[in-house]
């Protein structure tokens, strides 16, 4: 015989504890919660009979309880398959776009207990590879709410030199430096490599300086 499902495996000082618990939220001037008190008494009863009420709400097959719900206008969800994030890692970088088609096979790992669970992708993907076109750094000028643009050399950025100032000798609030690619890198994770010379700030964390990174795709824009 198949065990009976509990519905509701709270028992008679549980609805008593619980009761209590609300006392402070609905009646703050009651402040005597001991067994001594009337009103502690009506919570026990009650909470005796709600105990028996579960009692037999424990006893309903699993298939009528579903159908008082329905009544009430609970409804169960269907089945759904399983969705998950799914990161792809080049082994290599690559010159062309590299597609993966839908239907691509990802699982997990397979343990001693557990085996693997295999995922498959709904649509084709493309990784772009990144193609830098444009370093610009926008930067305050004496105007107020007026912003300078300074547009980098790329050559010289890429055969490397000199170092170059991103920003004005003092850095001001809302100072930006963009990176412009030719290609649609949404859903793309890349990885930027920066070497700067090291300067101090005062009241600045030098391990949680104050800086944002945003993506702009055009209206849209993640942080």
């Amino acid at each position: 015989m198949l065990p009976v499902p509990q519905l509701d495996d709270r028992h008679f000082q549980e609805i008593v504890d619980e009761a209590k618990k609300r006392i402070p939220h609905y009646c703050e001037e009651w402040t005597d919660h001991n067994v001594s008190d009337p009103g502690v008494t009506m919570i026990e009863l009650f909470a005796w009979m709600m105990d028996m009420v579960l009692y037999r709400v424990n006893q309903v097959p699993n298939l009528h309880y579903i159908k008082m719900l329905d009544m009430f206008g609970l409804k169960l969800q269907p089945p759904e398959p399983a969705r998950a994030p799914v990161t792809f890692w080049l082994s290599a970088p690559q010159a062309k776009t590299v597609l993966l088609p839908a239907g691509t096979e990802i699982a997990t790992t397979q343990t001693e207990t557990e085996k693997a669970i295999v995922f498959t992708t709904e649509s084709d993907f493309l990784v772009n590879p990144p193609k830098l076109e444009v370093v610009m750094s926008a930067v305050a000028t004496q105007q107020a709410h007026q912003k300078q643009f300074i547009n980098h050399n790329l050559r010289h950025l890429t055969k490397g030199g000199d170092e170059i100032e991103i920003y004005t000798a003092v850095p001001q609030v809302d100072d930006c430096l963009y990176f412009g690619f030719s290609e649609d890198l949404s859903h793309h994770i890349l990885s930027l490599t920066l070497d700067f010379s090291s300067a101090g700030g005062a009241g600045i964390d030098p391990t949680l300086p104050p800086y944002v990174w945003e993506v702009a795709q055009g209206r849209q824009r993640d942080q």
